[in-house]
């Protein structure tokens, strides 16, 4: 399988392999991160819970874009 240039950008050594994998995973991950936002904002008590979560470890980087999201909804 043959990959664009630019998919290997970060990796010039990389193969078309290793390439795959890491779209499948960068797509994985977005995919993931879309669901749970989309979760918090269609379930309160999701949103409760993850908002609680967060206030008790204040020192995760991704506790400010969820505090975020909440002041938002």
């Amino acid at each position: 399988m043959t990959w664009p240039k630019w998919m290997l950008w970060p990796f010039p050594g990389a193969s078309s392999e290793a390439a795959a994998t890491l779209v499948v995973a960068s797509k994985t991950v977005a995919n993931a991160v879309e669901y749970l936002i989309i979760a918090i904002l269609s379930d309160w008590r999701a949103h409760g819970l993850l908002r609680s979560l967060f206030q008790t470890h204040k020192r995760n980087l991704c506790a400010g874009a969820f505090a975020h999201i909440g002041t938002v909804t």
